[in-house]
């Protein structure tokens, strides 16, 4: 492949893949290494054929102490022969962190879209290659992902991050860079593999070459018929959960028994895996075998089940509850008098009229245990509602000088709260 065709799959797949239409403000997102450097080259040209707002941005971990400041240097001057506006996050996270690689990621992917949303660019481009979608993959297959997680990495996210070289081999852009005369820096944390995604890269990945020397082009083209399948799976998913759900506060969702088992397999376990995603606000969803755990629930097997301490999962009668774990209160708001009240947390409307004119401000909370009313657990008034246990620890009460004075959906001589 020439280098004119390099550039012509890339702006086909910025268009086409990437939704680029022309005009638009993207960030190009630059560490100084050769795909990063390649990408900003190539943005540049771009930029010229659709007219684009370009500004470059280096995210500054902070692990490699004056190396990473001499990348820092190196991109931004870079940014200043391109003259294109040069932003710098600087992240300090150290080097002695747990689990640094996906730790890392995650902050790096907040910084950019931080930055983007302060500086009113409507994308950021990352330098991810096809070879680092056949990593991605492989690497998520070993950790036990499902065939969602063989989807790999899109090529346009709903936040505004685009790949547009996952078309792309490393081959291909290094041969591209030492044609147009590309300078960049080597990371050299990129070499050591005690981290799994380097030791997919350097060792693993050539060992399978031996095998198919097409192997990172084969993977990728897997993710891709991948994503298609399951395009099809998560549409049927997206309808069955409408059948199913019986309340949805976004904390909790409970869903009723009965539709989910009629449903094959492998549709309920990618509901599973949708729901409990969006609880936990991690879009990469969950591992197979935390799926299987929270299927034994649905099917009875076992009563309840956590997930890392965040996500309960919990049968009771013909329903199942999925809702956020740990210690309450997962709410508080303060209230100055009588009128409508929104509670984000729970996407709950409230109308509250206050009977006694003596009490001018009070606090609305979710349930805690030991919260009685009336000489009465609060808890039992709720059971005796036909409130279920897993929705209770979410129920609005409302505190008046240190005391439960009332509930949603309760009128009582001092106060009425009822959901609008």
């Amino acid at each position: 492949m020439d280098m004119v065709d390099v550039y012509r799959l890339f702006l086909d797949t910025l268009i086409t893949e990437c939704r680029i239409r022309g005009g638009e403000s993207i960030l190009v997102c630059c560490s100084g290494g050769v795909d990063s450097m390649v990408l900003t080259h190539l943005m540049n040209r771009a930029s010229s054929d659709l007219g684009l707002r370009l500004a470059i941005l280096h995210v500054d971990h902070g692990i490699r102490g004056d190396a990473s400041s001499r990348d820092a240097m190196f991109v931004k001057d870079v940014s200043r022969k391109l003259s294109m506006p040069f932003f710098l996050e600087e992240l300090n996270l150290g080097s002695n962190l747990p689990n640094m690689e996906e730790y890392a990621r995650i902050k790096r992917y907040r910084a950019i879209t931080k930055c983007m949303s302060e500086n009113s660019f409507e994308y950021a481009a990352t330098g991810h290659t096809m070879d680092d979608q056949a990593e991605t993959v492989i690497f998520r297959l070993v950790r036990g992902s499902g065939p969602r997680g063989m989807e790999g990495m899109h090529f346009r996210r709903e936040d505004g991050i685009i790949r547009p070289l996952l078309g792309l081999t490393k081959h291909q852009l290094v041969a591209y860079a030492r044609e147009n005369n590309i300078d960049h820096v080597e990371d050299a944390s990129n070499k050591d593999t005690h981290f799994a995604r380097n030791l997919i890269r350097k060792e693993i990945i050539p060992m399978m070459k031996r095998i198919n020397q097409g192997v990172v082009a084969n993977v990728a083209r897997f993710s891709i018929v991948a994503s298609e399948e399951n395009k099809v799976l998560q549409a049927i998913v997206r309808e069955t959960l409408k059948k199913s759900i019986d309340l949805d506060w976004g904390v909790i969702k409970v869903l009723r028994l009965e539709e989910i088992l009629r449903i094959p397999s492998a549709v309920a376990k990618r509901l599973v895996i949708g729901v409990v995603s969006d609880l936990l606000g991690e879009a990469r969803g969950v591992d197979f075998m935390q799926v299987g755990m929270v299927m034994d629930v649905i099917h009875g097997k076992k009563r309840a089940h956590t997930i890392g301490r965040s996500v309960r999962i919990v049968r009771w009668g013909n329903k199942i509850a999925f809702h956020r774990a740990g210690p309450g209160p997962y709410y508080t708001h303060e209230i100055h008098g009588s009128g409508r009240v929104y509670l984000e947390e729970i996407n709950r409307t409230l109308e509250i009229e206050f009977k006694e004119e003596q009490i001018r401000t009070a606090t609305i909370r979710s349930w805690l245990p030991g919260d009685r009313i009336e000489n009465k657990r609060v808890s039992q008034v709720l059971y005796s509602r036909g409130i279920i246990e897993p929705l209770r620890r979410f129920w609005p009460v409302i505190i008046s000088q240190g005391d439960v004075i009332g509930l949603a959906g309760m009128d009582n001589k001092i106060v009425k709260m009822v959901f609008m």
